[in-house]
């Protein structure tokens, strides 16, 4: 149990003990004291928010009594990331950045209640934008430029390349030290802007990470999909509301979030928040439903394997194959198969 515990550690509270190391005791003791001053201070109805508020504005407090006002970014650069537990080994188990970048997206919620990341793909880049929690707006500064900063280094690291984004921008502004930012990323990085983002392109990110391990991947996902089936709820309205929309989008290949949003009348950014509140997100609902719903088109004997991967918005039926696989650890014609000999069996037993 102490393990469990160890290994979904929020990573915001890591960031917090990591900022602890910088201050003396008599700096720690007031940056807490003042964290605990505006949990309290802040009218929120979740006692999660409050927490949440509380460690982030611990850094915040922490980056104004070192004097360091990109405290969060050069934090970052010291972030051993074997400190974030079980998403760091996700990460370095994963085939390819891609890949590793996939995984984290799936697999935020178990040690970030936070942040909702979601997932863009067009034909040529990859989109990850993140939406902090309602109530924790304003104060997300250093933590965002910590959080950013540690998931590219780690990107570098692992791939032992120099990936280089092609656009990031920040919700919160920043007026000076724009350089070293750029100079870090390598791309043009805007602050102020109405959402936080990062862009990649496809082709970069299908950089083999060196300490690949599909084994050891196998077995992690095993124990992050039980963690995330067991925080599974009922249905709720947004997460119900989103799988309608993504019904009517998927045969069509056109169920982004981007999409799914315009059919519910509200932004990308209100979308991924509500389904955060709701403790999932778009690419979870996608793949849950891409999952249940291929199950069922499987068992239609007059579907082919290519018009299943049609209806479930799969431009290649290889891509729809890729996913079954993750999700059941063979091919759909296996499963199929396997339905099929149970209705025999079924028809010979009655």
């Amino acid at each position: 149990m102490e393990a469990r515990m160890v290994a979904f550690e929020d990573i915001h509270a890591v960031a917090v003990r990591l900022a602890a190391q910088k201050l003396t005791r008599s700096q720690y003791l007031e940056a807490d004291r003042e964290a605990r001053s505006l949990s309290q201070s802040v009218h929120a109805r979740q006692a999660e928010v409050r927490v949440q508020i509380q460690r982030i504005g611990f850094i915040d407090e922490a980056a104004k009594l070192i004097g360091d006002d990109r405290f969060g970014f050069h934090l970052a650069m010291e972030t051993n990331t074997r400190e974030l537990g079980i998403i760091h080994y996700i990460l370095s188990a994963s085939s390819t950045a891609l890949e590793a970048v996939k995984n984290l997206v799936r697999y935020n919620h178990l040690v970030n209640t936070t942040t909702s990341l979601v997932i863009e793909e067009t034909k040529r880049n990859i989109i990850i934008e993140g939406t902090f929690r309602r109530g924790l707006e304003g104060h997300e500064k250093h933590i965002a430029e910590w959080g950013t900063t540690t998931f590219v280094a780690a990107l570098r690291n692992l791939t032992d390349t120099r990936l280089v984004p092609l656009s990031l921008t920040f919700v919160h502004r920043r007026t000076s030290s724009m350089e070293e930012f750029g100079k870090f990323f390598g791309c043009l990085v805007r602050f102020g802007t109405n959402r936080q983002s990062i862009v990649f392109s496809t082709n970069d990110l299908l950089v083999p990470i060196h300490s690949a391990d599909k084994y050891l991947l196998n077995i992690l996902k095993a124990f992050c999909e039980e963690a995330l089936s067991r925080r599974k709820t009922p249905p709720t309205p947004t997460r119900a509301n989103v799988e309608k929309a993504l019904l009517q989008l998927l045969p069509n290949g056109s169920a982004t979030i981007s999409n799914v949003a315009k059919v519910l009348a509200m932004s990308v950014r209100s979308a991924a928040r509500r389904l955060n509140e709701e403790g999932t997100s778009y690419t979870q609902v996608l793949d849950g439903l891409r999952r249940e719903l291929a199950m069922h088109y499987l068992a239609d004997k007059s579907l082919d394997v290519n018009q299943v991967a049609w209806l479930l918005g799969y431009g290649e039926v290889s891509s729809f194959n890729h996913a079954f696989k993750r999700w059941t650890s063979t091919s759909p014609k296996v499963v199929r198969a396997d339905l099929k000999d149970r209705r025999v069996s079924d028809l010979i037993q009655s």
